[in-house]
């Protein structure tokens, strides 16, 4: 790895199938060690149940407030400061209890990649209507592409997203 400088990307945030936007801020092979996103959840959607295999995931929440679910834990609320640690194969969860939105980095180590990812639901939903949140079938397809996404999936797939950021890295202190 080099020493670098990533710029914050916010038009880069896309919309995924767990329920969540994201920013990559950063996740690359230069980096293998971490990979660190910004995720925002909206008020009153709760996201898909999903747990990472042979990477370890930590929440720093960043503003918002909501309720975490994690393995064998009793659902927690967490606010702007809290750090959720997540191990390996950790079934997880979590919804956004507040009136605006709750955004938060989860850092990976390992790096996140899609074959990390398994999905343990088939949808999230809204606390407000109980009714799905749109299922995005890939990265590039964005919430523009929710009226689509709402239909029933033809087939079971795991998501293919790539997602996690880079201000926890000053955060933790670590050095590029």
């Amino acid at each position: 790895m080099q020493a670098t400088i990533l710029p914050y990307p916010p038009q880069d945030e896309f919309f995924i199938d767990e329920g969540c936007h994201i920013i990559e801020l950063s996740n690359s092979t230069q980096d293998t060690d971490v990979s660190i996103a910004q995720a925002r959840v909206t008020p009153g959607v709760t996201t898909r149940w999903h747990r990472l295999a042979d990477t370890i995931e930590r929440y720093v929440i960043i503003s918002g407030t909501g309720v975490v679910e994690v393995g064998e834990l009793a659902a927690t609320k967490v606010n702007p400061g809290d750090v959720v640690l997540i191990p390996v194969l950790c079934r997880q969860r979590i919804s956004n209890t507040g009136d605006q939105d709750l955004v938060f980095l989860a850092i990976c180590s390992p790096r996140f990649t899609s074959s990390c990812y398994e999905d343990q639901a088939r949808h999230a939903t809204s606390r407000n209507s109980g009714t799905p949140v749109a299922v995005i079938r890939s990265p590039t397809q964005r919430i523009g592409d929710a009226p689509a996404a709402l239909r029933p999936p033809q087939t079971e797939h795991k998501a293919a997203q790539s997602w996690l950021p880079q201000m926890a890295l000053r955060l933790f202190g670590i050095k590029f």
